[in-house]
């Protein structure tokens, strides 16, 4: 049985113990594999018109996405999300 986590970064310890909970959850209910990736894009955006900054805009996106993975006897892997 294998268990991963891909992570930019984990700084929160609340996040932390969700997704160490949701992978424990997932190994208790008898998954073959279980991951969760996790995603954060910082964009900036600078608008410049005859050498004036008329404009700046900074956007923050975060977001994750939870795979867990049974076998099915005689079948291959399920997958459910």
């Amino acid at each position: 049985m294998r268990f991963a986590l891909c992570a930019m970064r984990l700084t929160e310890i609340p996040m932390k113990q969700m997704i160490e909970n949701v992978l424990e959850t997932a190994s208790l209910k008898g998954a073959d594999y279980a991951d969760i990736r996790i995603v954060r894009r910082q964009t900036e955006e600078f608008e410049v018109k005859n050498g004036d900054v008329e404009g700046l805009t900074h956007d923050e996106e975060f977001g994750f996405g939870i795979r867990v993975l049974f076998r099915v006897p005689g079948d291959s892997l399920a997958v459910q999300t």
